[in-house]
């Protein structure tokens, strides 16, 4: 498993105190569940609180670490999950498209695994289609199969009514280091970069 998995799992744990205390300004009452299915937003993401374990430098290390590279459409229906005192959510995913990786969820509906506080959901007021770097998820809090996103944000980009590809994560307090270099850009150009430097990848 690649190195991206631990760093995952560094960052949620890092993150479980900070997803904690950033719930408490719309947490649910004490009495609520625990699990919940809702199409609802509470409020606004805001990357700048999170502290990645893994920065990219370029999109070839995006997709070198990437098991699954997808078109989604994200309905807005999440299940939250509470796990050692933190608070996450599982997202369903309609693959679109499959860029790279397995091509039988073509057309499949699957889970995304987040942190609460950054929750794919609550960006969903610039659309809901999304090309996503994905890696699976293994770990003790969801024992069913998931996928985590590349540098927890850095790979998830954006389509808009134009079918242009955008990086929004400078709009939610994140990093932007080579994304601005390479978007906007229409879809079909965006996948066929994606491919293009997965055969140079697979080269070498």
């Amino acid at each position: 498993m690649k190195n991206f998995i631990s760093l995952t799992f560094s960052v949620f744990l890092c993150l479980a105190l900070i997803a904690c205390s950033g719930e408490n300004n719309n947490a649910q009452t004490p009495d609520a569940p625990t699990t919940s299915e809702t199409s609802e937003t509470t409020s606004q993401v805001d990357y700048g609180l999170m502290d990645l374990a893994n920065i990219y430098e370029d999109l070839g290390g995006i997709v070198e670490d990437s098991a699954l590279i997808v078109e989604v459409e994200i309905p807005g229906t999440t299940e939250e999950i509470t796990y050692g005192g933190a608070d996450f959510v599982l997202s369903d995913a309609t693959v679109v498209d499959v860029i790279s990786g397995d091509t039988s969820y073509s057309n499949e509906e699957i889970e995304l695994f987040e942190v609460k506080s950054f929750d794919i959901n609550r960006t969903l007021e610039d659309g809901n289609r999304f090309i996503l770097f994905l890696e699976k998820y293994e770990g003790p809090v969801y024992e069913e199969e998931a996928f985590v996103i590349i540098g927890a944000y850095q790979g998830k980009f954006n389509i808009d009514e134009n079918n242009n590809v955008e990086y929004k994560a400078s709009e939610y307090n994140g990093i932007t280091i080579f994304q601005s270099e390479i978007t906007p850009v229409s879809v079909e150009q965006f996948k066929q970069e994606i491919k293009d430097i997965v055969k140079e990848q697979q080269k070498n």
